[in-house]
C-alpha cells in the first residue's frame, strides 16, 4: 500500500512515506513494538531483546485515549516484558499471558526429544529420528505429530486454569501465572523428596503416561525402565504426577484430593 515501507537494520537516515525520519534501521528493528502505527489485536512477541516492554515505556502501548493497542498479548519471547509493565497492561485491560506459562511447550518438546535419544540406542535413533536425502522416517514424523498433541493438551491445561482462576479472583494473570508454576514445583519437589517413586506401579503409569505412544510401541515400558538414567526417570514421573494433579484439582486443593490422585493414577491407566 502507499502507507508500506521496508526498512533493513543497515539503512541510515531514511525518510518514510509520511515524512517520519529514521536515522538508524537497527533502532527502528528494536524499538517497533512501540512505533505509534502498530495496532492488532493480538501480539505475540516472539523475539527481541529482555525488558523490551518495561515500568519506563509501557505506556506506548496505548493510544492517544489510553486505550491498549493490543487486546491480547501473548509472549512468545524469554523476559521481553517486565512484570511491572505486565501489571500496568492488565489493568488497562490487556489479557496477557506471561512467558512462564506461554513457552512451556518448548520445555516439553525439548524434554521429550530428550527421551527419545536416552530410550533409543545409536542405531535406532540414526534409524528412526534422522532423515537422510531429505526423506523424513515415519517413526520421527509419527512422534513430531504425538509431541505437538502433547503440547496443545498441556497449553489447553494451562490456559483452562489461568482463565479459570482469573475470572473467578480478578487477580492479573501474570501473577496467577507465578503462582500456578510455583505451586507445580512446590508439589514437583515434594514427590521428589518422598518414597512415591518406590512404588513401582505407580513409576510405571506416570512414565506411561509422560512418553508418546510411537516411542512407547517401539521401545517399551521395561526398556525405557532399563536404558533411561534412574536420575531422568525420578524427574519425569515428578512433574507428570505434579502438572497432573494442579491442572486437575487446582492450587489450593487438600491432602484428600492429592491422597485420592494418588491412589487412583495407577489404576486408571490399568498398570
Amino acid at each position: 500500500g502507499p502507507r508500506g515501507f521496508k526498512v533493513k537494520v543497515s539503512d541510515r537516515d531514511m525518510t518514510l512515506p509520511d515524512g517520519t525520519k529514521v536515522a538508524s534501521g537497527l533502532s527502528l528493528r528494536n524499538s517497533f513494538h512501540l512505533d505509534p502505527r502498530m495496532k492488532a489485536d493480538l501480539f505475540l512477541p516472539c523475539g527481541g531483546r529482555p525488558k523490551s516492554v518495561n515500568g519506563l515505556n509501557w505506556k506506548a502501548l496505548l493510544d492517544k485515549d489510553g486505550r491498549p493497542i493490543f487486546k491480547w498479548i501473548v509472549e512468545g519471547a524469554n523476559l521481553f516484558i517486565t512484570q511491572d509493565a505486565r501489571l500496568k497492561l492488565e489493568e488497562k485491560g490487556v489479557v496477557l499471558f506471561k512467558d512462564s506459562s506461554t513457552n512451556k511447550g518448548g520445555v516439553i518438546s525439548s524434554s521429550l526429544e530428550v527421551l527419545a535419544g536416552l530410550a533409543l540406542d545409536d542405531a535406532d535413533f540414526r534409524k528412526c529420528m534422522m532423515t537422510k536425502g531429505g526423506a523424513e522416517p515415519g517413526f520421527r514424523k509419527r512422534y513430531i505429530e504425538e509431541i505437538i498433541t502433547v503440547v496443545r493438551a498441556k497449553a489447553d491445561a494451562e490456559f483452562e486454569i489461568l482463565w479459570s482462576m482469573h475470572k473467578g479472583t480478578g487477580r492479573p494473570i501474570s501473577e496467577l501465572s507465578d503462582m500456578l508454576s510455583g505451586k507445580i514445583n512446590q508439589i514437583t519437589s515434594s514427590i521428589e523428596n518422598s518414597t512415591l517413586f518406590e512404588n513401582i506401579r505407580l513409576r510405571k503409569a506416570a512414565i506411561i503416561a509422560h512418553t508418546p505412544k510411537t516411542l512407547l510401541d517401539k521401545v517399551g515400558i521395561y526398556a525405557l525402565l532399563k536404558k533411561v538414567p534412574v536420575s531422568y526417570q525420578r524427574a519425569m514421573f515428578a512433574r507428570c504426577l505434579a502438572s497432573s494433579f494442579v491442572y486437575k484439582h487446582g492450587i489450593d486443593a487438600g491432602f484428600e484430593d492429592y491422597r485420592s490422585f494418588i491412589n487412583n493414577f495407577a489404576a486408571r491407566r490399568q498398570i
